[in-house]
């Protein structure tokens, strides 16, 4: 029940076994709703926030597996890790931006879109191998906010 509280994937004969009837009767409610949904077009508003989240997603991964060794190699890293932390605050404010002049896009997203203001307060740590690193946690944790 976690998992599916979480918004992970679950077998259809996994969910039959977890939910009541009247649960069963919701999600299938629900999935009609989504399926409607994805048959429709796509608001061309959320085209730009699209390309900056896949900004994010790519600086994402490129950040979390760079090497943090030797001293060069933390530099690049917190290059990347300032840009990715860039990334994240325009795509939030690009997204919180079209969800004030249009509130019915959030049907289209995964999730709420929360505030994430204290980014710009977060000072990535340059100090040694170790805490270069967690500063991709803490971006991560950032990243995740964003809605899809």
């Amino acid at each position: 029940m976690a998992e599916l509280a979480a918004g992970k994937e679950i077998d259809a004969k996994h969910i039959t076994l977890l939910l009541s009837k009247e649960r069963q009767r919701e999600f299938a409610a629900e999935w009609r709703w989504q399926q409607t949904l994805r048959r429709q077009k796509k608001p061309a508003i959320l085209t730009t926030y699209e390309t900056l989240h896949r900004q994010c997603a790519s600086l994402r991964t490129r950040c979390m597996f760079s090497p943090s060794r030797s001293k060069s190699e933390q530099a690049t890293l917190i290059k990347l890790q300032t840009k990715w932390q860039a990334a994240i605050e325009r795509a939030h404010a690009e997204i919180a931006k079209q969800i004030k002049k249009r509130a019915t896009l959030t049907e289209w997203l995964d999730r709420a879109v929360v505030d994430i203001a204290d980014i710009d307060e977060t000072v990535l740590d340059t100090a040694n191998q170790k805490t270069v690193k967690q500063s991709n946690t803490v971006l991560n944790e950032y990243y995740e906010r964003l809605p899809c």
